[in-house]
């Protein structure tokens, strides 16, 4: 193994090309040899940074081609067009039309034309249920890991906005499924995710798929966790300026079809803005923005030295997270990528929010008594709670 160098006398660079690259390769890929074509697979997209381009993974010959890399900007925000009409003094009229408009949009064209869509992870369909007598109200969805969380959560903010009655429960509408639970109050939706990257994806399908049948419209999604911790006191809460990979990107990446396609995570900075003004409102926890580093599983790819696999050292794991300091990641965890990734593509108002549980520069095991963690992951529920008050005029 080639050692991590020391990030005191590294750049987070140096410590990147180290970790995210066999040893004697470059950041840039090599000159192809005088007069030779590149292979089919890996021709070069003009509008890519050489640094950036994708090729496909399956061998010469087989389904090649340029790799896809989508814009972001190629789908609208109904939110910030919203804002810019308020700004310039457009009539109520003229936002109400405009607010109207803004309805969940999928980044696929297949769906509108099917007749029955099933959400299997849901156990609901379209065929069955009446998605917009269900759902079309509903304008914050909240999503978190465990279902108890999302049970709790939505408890929380029944209470908060007055809609809560003595003794009152709130079924699981997910209830013909052990995959995912999901329950509802007022205009919020409470939806779990599992953990890791893969199981919030399903579920993220779905649900978009979910709040287009059921015709909503300005919708914004809130991901509501915990998470590692790098260089700040646990309980302290990160709002998610952008999400990146492991190698600091702030991309997502996934293989479809036999080729790479990369999405970008880049979050809603309004929104970020108007959850840090919620905090600083609320003034019970320190709150910070920054990058969240989403990783593929919670063991070795976070550099923790007590999974049943470790190939590096104490001292390697501290030169990364050095690293990954110094590039402005303030937390870690396994789901903000993908699901910064779905949302902008869909033109979804997006946050990401989680309370860490630890500083990862002090160790790697979690091991705080059971009702410190407990209040520790309130507070994010607190924080989005308060901001959905206020949105709504109840604060």
């Amino acid at each position: 193994m080639q050692p991590l160098p020391d990030p005191f006398l590294s750049s987070a660079e140096e410590v990147l090309r180290a970790a995210c690259l066999p040893p004697s390769k470059s950041l840039l890929p090599s000159a192809a040899p005088a007069g030779s074509s590149p292979p089919a697979s890996s021709v070069a997209d003009p509008g890519v940074p050489a640094q950036d381009r994708a090729v496909s993974c399956l061998p010469p010959g087989i389904l090649s081609g340029p790799p896809t890399r989508e814009d972001p900007r190629a789908y609208r925000s109904c939110h910030r067009e919203t804002k810019a009409m308020a700004a310039t003094g457009a009539g109520a009229k003229e936002l109400k039309n405009h607010h109207n408009d803004c309805l969940v949009q999928l980044s696929n064209p297949n769906v509108a034309a099917m007749k029955e869509d099933v959400l299997y992870h849901f156990s609901l369909s379209t065929s069955t249920h009446d998605f917009p007598a269900m759902f079309g109200d509903v304008k914050f969805v909240c999503v978190g890991g465990s279902p108890s969380r999302m049970n709790t959560f939505i408890r929380y903010v029944a209470a908060e906005l007055g809609l809560a009655h003595p003794g009152e429960e709130y079924p699981n509408i997910c209830a013909g499924t052990d995959r995912y639970a999901m329950y509802k109050v007022g205009p919020v939706l409470s939806v779990s995710h599992g953990m890791g990257i893969p199981s919030i994806a399903i579920m993220l399908h779905e649900l978009i798929k979910l709040l287009y049948h059921a015709r909503c419209s300005n919708v914004t999604i809130i991901r509501i966790g915990t998470s590692g911790g790098i260089g700040l006191e646990p309980g302290s809460v990160v709002i998610t300026q952008q999400a990146v990979d492991a190698c600091f990107k702030p991309e997502f990446e996934q293989i479809v079809l036999g080729k790479r396609v990369v999405r970008s995570t880049n979050l809603d900075e309004q929104l970020v803005q108007e959850l840090m003004q919620c905090s600083t409102n609320l003034n019970e926890f320190t709150t910070v923005v920054g990058n969240t580093m989403c990783t593929l599983d919670f063991y070795e790819g976070q550099g923790r030295l007590d999974g049943a696999l470790c190939c590096y050292t104490e001292k390697d794991k501290q030169a990364y997270l050095h690293a990954a300091h110094a590039a402005g990641i303030r937390n870690i965890e396994m789901e903000s990528s993908v699901f910064a990734a779905m949302c902008g593509a869909c033109g979804l108002r997006a946050a990401v929010v989680c309370v860490t549980l630890l500083d990862r520069l002090q160790g790697d095991q979690i091991n705080s008594p059971h009702e410190v963690l407990a209040e520790y992951q309130q507070r994010p529920q607190r924080l989005v709670g308060h901001f959905i008050k206020k949105s709504l005029g109840r604060a």
